[in-house]
């Protein structure tokens, strides 16, 4: 189901996969950038979600100072409510998109709030590693080490 397409990002949710899909479309300024992200917090208030593919593939440098809302103030009330268990993320091809999302990643605390993260350079690389992932019935965090790179 499309749930919100702009000239920024399109979000798809698939209840039967607990499946969100984002793909960034190019640059979004710092207010649009904080609205996704909110919308992202009331998808995850409305819907069961598990896995998420995000296809960063064209996205673009996130400002520093957008980079820090999203590490220190979203990214744990994001992670701390919601069922995630799984992450792909595809690779921007925009190196600074691509060191952007390197940074923010690298500061999210997947220790406290444990998500198994997987970098793709190839979306069909990305969905096939989501599809065969299961997700706890009880949502317990997987184990083992949270980030790993699949390229």
């Amino acid at each position: 189901m499309l749930y919100l397409k702009t000239e920024h990002i399109i979000i798809e949710y698939f209840a039967a996969e607990e499946l969100v899909k984002s793909k960034w479309l190019q640059y979004v300024p710092s207010a649009e950038y904080r609205n996704i992200l909110y919308t992202f917090l009331l998808m995850q208030e409305k819907y069961k979600i598990s896995k998420w593919l995000a296809d960063c593939s064209d996205a673009k440098v996130v400002r520093p100072v957008d980079q820090k809302f999203t590490v220190e103030e979203w990214g744990p009330k994001f992670l701390s409510s919601l069922h995630l268990q799984f992450m792909a993320i595809i690779n921007p091809t925009d190196m600074f998109g691509r060191i952007s999302v390197n940074f923010i990643m690298s500061q999210v605390n997947l220790v406290e709030h444990p998500v198994e993260v997987c970098f793709f350079d190839k979306p069909e690389d990305a969905t096939l590693w989501l599809a065969v992932q299961t997700p706890k019935s009880s949502y317990g965090k997987p184990e083992g080490s949270p980030i790993s790179d699949v390229q």
